[in-house]
């Protein structure tokens, strides 16, 4: 199954490259109807909609994609353009900070904010996420206790990831578990549970997470070789 979703997504991203927008979207439609959390078809339908001017359509695919990956920038990138173009500059703004939060060092990312933001804050969770970057994870769990906002998935894989490091296993699981209970589809929760199942003596609960991971991300091992597959292989002239 997961071979033929994969190949379904490569044909949708293919698509979608080539400029077949509606054909991409037709495909990501029917391989959601399947599999209604399947990461990849929401992005590729997103994409494909905001090119055909269809910006509820890319509205609804760009926020389930924030809800399954909440620390992709793109997704907030994708919401703030489509606020953009029909005219709601609060929530433009609103998702374009979201971004910038979430990746402020991708070049895209960053000229976007530069030039449409009012000023570029350093937010307790860009902070945080600078304190693990420079190998300080109980500062970043400091920053985070402070402002803690258990709402923000963002903020609590950063806790995640800052528990990690400080070899706090148990809060990695516990804290992991719980966001996975409330958001049955987030893929950072998700990842992390399947990882460390045997390390917690949770072997059971580690393959179930692995199952919810099919869901989510079907056919992506056979989508990304494919994808590989596809570019032409230049290192022999390196």
């Amino acid at each position: 199954m997961n071979d033929q979703l994969g190949r379904r997504l490569y044909s949708a991203q293919s698509n979608l490259n080539a400029g077949n927008y509606e054909s991409a979207m037709e495909e990501c439609r029917q391989i959601l109807a399947a599999v209604p959390s399947c990461l990849l078809a929401h992005r590729i339908l997103a994409l494909s909609a905001c090119e055909l001017g269809l910006i509820d359509d890319a509205v609804q695919s760009f926020r389930a994609s924030s809800l399954i990956d909440p620390q992709d920038a793109i997704a907030h990138v994708g919401l703030a353009l489509c606020a953009q173009a029909e005219g709601d500059d609060e929530v433009f703004i609103v998702e374009l900070h979201r971004a910038y939060e979430l990746n402020p060092s991708d070049p895209w990312v960053l000229d976007l904010a530069g030039r449409s933001l009012p000023e570029l804050p350093l937010t307790p969770l860009m902070e945080a996420r600078r304190a693990l970057a420079d190998s300080n994870p109980v500062r970043a769990l400091m920053i985070l206790e402070e402002k803690k906002d258990e709402t923000d998935l963002a903020a609590e894989l950063t806790r995640v990831h800052a528990f990690w490091e400080i070899d706090r296993i148990d809060a990695v699981w516990d804290l992991c578990w719980r966001i996975s209970r409330q958001h049955p589809s987030c893929l950072g929760a998700l990842v992390w549970l399947k990882a460390i199942g045997s390390l917690v003596d949770k072997p059971l609960y580690g393959r179930m997470a692995a199952k919810a991971l099919e869901q989510i991300a079907p056919g992506l091992e056979e989508y990304a070789r494919r994808s590989i597959e596809a570019v032409p292989n230049t290192t022999s002239a390196l």
